[in-house]
This record gives structure tokens, C-alpha cells and sequence, in this order.
């Protein structure tokens, strides 16, 4: 029995001088390469990764569960004049916390709240209604 030699692809265009040849190495050390399992470097450090990965971000209220007819509709939905200072229960996928929040927009079953966290990045979710707590002028805040 003899040895097989692996498929090399053969280039399409004759060799014809230097530009030739090198076209046709080029071609095979592509090949060389491809269907390899190797990872690739990239410009996005480990530690950039972990953040995006372990940024919390709220769960929403599906658009069914708010009460619009599509998803598109919440886009739409309008925004209340002047914001209403809430305490509001949002679910985050590790747990539920309870925010200090302004509701910006509602519907008969739910809440949009808007809240920062620790991060200072401003967030948004729909809540259901009952989640949310007015909080009166003057009260003082939990």
C-alpha cells in the first residue's frame, strides 16, 4: 500500500514566472489553514469580554404582557410630560432588586421604569404595575 499525498489545490492559473508561483503558494497556504480549529486573535481584551458578559441588564415585560399589539408598539408608546419618582421590583437574570426609579410611560398593566445603577449607565424596563410604588412629595425613600 502506499502513502496517499493530501488534496492540494492546484492553482488555476499556469506558472508563469515569479507572480505566478507566489499566487499559487499564497493559494495553498490558505488552504493550509482553513478548517483548522484555531482561535484567532482579536482586539477585544478578556477582561472587555467579562464586562459585557456580567453587565446586568433588567428583564422586560414582553410586548403581550404590556398590553401592545406588537413589539413595535412599545417603541411608540408615548412618554409621560414629567417623570413620576417610583420604587419599582425589576428582574435581572441572577435576581429581582428593588430600584429607586422615575416611571416614564405606562399602560393599564405596566410600568416603563428608568433607573441607573452603581455603573451610571441608565436603564429601562417594563415592569408590571403592581411591582411599582409611587413615592409621594416629601416621602422619604426606603
Amino acid at each position: 500500500m502506499g502513502m496517499t499525498r493530501p488534496l492540494t489545490p492546484t492553482p488555476t492559473r499556469p506558472r508563469t514566472g515569479d507572480s505566478g508561483h507566489l499566487s499559487a503558494c499564497i493559494f495553498e497556504r490558505i488552504f493550509e489553514y482553513m478548517g483548522q480549529n484555531k482561535r484567532y486573535g482579536s482586539d477585544v481584551s478578556d477582561l472587555a469580554t467579562y464586562e459585557v458578559a456580567l453587565r446586568p441588564e433588567p428583564i422586560s415585560l414582553t410586548h403581550y404582557e404590556v398590553g401592545a399589539p406588537s413589539a413595535a408598539e412599545l417603541f411608540r408608546v408615548e412618554l409621560a410630560p414629567s417623570p413620576v419618582d417610583v420604587d419599582a421590583w425589576v428582574r435581572f437574570p441572577e435576581m429581582s432588586v428593588e430600584v429607586h426609579a422615575r416611571a416614564i410611560a405606562w399602560t393599564e398593566r405596566a410600568v416603563l421604569v428608568e433607573f441607573e445603577l452603581r455603573d451610571g449607565r441608565t436603564r429601562r424596563a417594563w415592569v408590571w404595575a403592581g411591582a411599582v410604588r409611587r413615592i409621594e412629595p416629601g416621602e422619604r425613600r426606603r
